[in-house]
């Protein structure tokens, strides 16, 4: 019984070491700074959560960001639309003209390509640098 107890409190430690915690702002990375400054300089950070590999930010204005420890741009999320400034020009321009007014409501950056989901549940695959690879349906 007792090493079941010990177990359990061991278990739920760990838990609460590998738990997110609230930062303050300017703990965030510099490159995870800067990239709000640029793609979002009307917002503000409302609160940071630091866990064992990522930073998630939250903006006054409603967006969710999700940064490596690094600072470097994982994801991006918000309903009503993201500014297309965070993916490469090319792939920004294509959703313009493809897809006009059609707001992008997630962008992810994975190892080699970026996935950008917009508002009408369509997601558009481009490589790193902005070329467009391929589109699907959301489902």
């Amino acid at each position: 019984m007792k090493k079941k107890v010990l177990l359990i409190c061991l278990i739920a430690f760990a838990a609460l070491l590998s738990a997110e915690r609230l930062i303050a702002p300017d703990e965030l990375p510099e490159y995870a700074k800067e990239f709000i400054q640029k793609n979002f300089p009307n917002s503000q950070i409302k609160s940071v959560e630091e866990d064992d590999d990522e930073y998630g930010v939250r903006l006054n204005t409603g967006e969710s960001l999700e940064f490596d420890m690094e600072g470097n741009f994982e994801e991006a999320k918000f309903k009503r639309g993201l500014p297309s400034s965070i993916l490469p020009k090319t792939a920004a321009d294509y959703i313009t003209l493809t897809y006009p007014n059609v707001n992008i409501v997630k962008i992810k950056l994975k190892r080699n390509h970026y996935e950008v989901t917009l508002r009408n549940k369509m997601e558009l695959i481009f490589s790193i640098n902005g070329d467009f690879i391929n589109s699907k349906w959301d489902t």
